[in-house]
């Protein structure tokens, strides 16, 4: 493209390069009259057929409307997982409401200390089998923990409250008054909670404290504390998503020959 002009210089006369009198054959070189062939040439008068070209319509990389499309799809992916989010909400009170009336709550009786014992034991067996040797877990008598928990009924201290289901014990609580020397008159403690193995995981656990929680609350207490295993993960992990939050304060026990540590957990009620 640059050899054309250079000979144009030497057989052309020099006054048909002058602006004022441009060539016919070239039209499109006027500034003043545009070729109609090629509109888009004139900013003035933009073509009807590429309106955006016109300097009054800016072009997205211009004014950095790029974004928003990204910015959109965001917003678009974020929305089904906040139904969704909300939708699992709606479940899980949808579940607590049915639990509620699917399971029945009383006070333990006499002829109940059977029944509590099995779970007991039962739930340790499988709850604690990575954490005790399994000679301990398998010499944990039932008879003996029925001797115990009759003995505590009859007492009426802790409080044992039992999660039925059609006439079938799913798991107990046992709560009172806070057995630690630095809680004061106002704080609770859940002193043991066990379900039976094969209604792990059906809600019979999170209702019972729930039901605890409210006698507790309304007795006058203000807070509720319980121990567990530090060695217990799934344990921990459950109380916690009920809302319970470690304190600081742990303690050490020797049970099956092993020395275990035991750490509290507290809620305001």
């Amino acid at each position: 493209m640059s050899a054309a002009p250079h000979r144009g210089s030497a057989n052309r006369p020099t006054r048909k390069r002058a602006p004022a009198k441009p060539s016919q054959a070239n039209p499109t070189r006027a500034p003043a009259k545009p070729s109609q062939a090629n509109p888009t040439r004139d900013p003035a008068k933009p073509s009807q057929a590429n309106p955006t070209r016109a300097p009054a319509k800016p072009t997205p990389s211009q004014t950095g409307s790029r974004k928003k499309p990204a910015s959109g799809k965001t917003r678009t992916k974020r929305k089904p997982q906040g139904k969704k989010q909300e939708n699992r909400v709606i479940l899980g009170r949808m579940k607590a409401d049915y639990l509620r009336t699917a399971l029945s709550f009383r006070l333990a009786a006499p002829s109940d200390a059977a029944e509590i014992a099995r779970i007991h034991v039962k739930a340790w067996q499988a709850a604690y089998r990575s954490i005790f040797p399994a000679e301990y877990l398998n010499s944990l008598s039932i008879p003996k923990r029925r001797a115990l928990w009759s003995e505590l009924i009859a007492r009426g201290m802790p409080r044992i409250m039992l999660a039925e289901r059609d006439d079938i014990m799913l798991g107990w609580i046992a709560w009172g008054p806070s057995r630690d020397n630095d809680k004061g008159r106002t704080d609770a403690e859940i002193e043991a909670i066990y379900i039976d193995p094969a209604h792990w995981r059906q809600g019979a656990g999170r209702m019972l404290i729930d039901e605890a929680i409210n006698a507790a609350a309304s007795e006058g207490y203000r807070e509720m504390t319980l121990w567990a295993l530090e060695e217990n993960v799934h344990g921990l992990r459950f109380y916690k998503a009920l809302g319970f939050a470690l304190d600081g304060v742990f303690r050490t026990e020797r049970l099956g020959g092993c020395e275990v540590c035991e750490t509290r957990l507290h809620m305001a009620i």
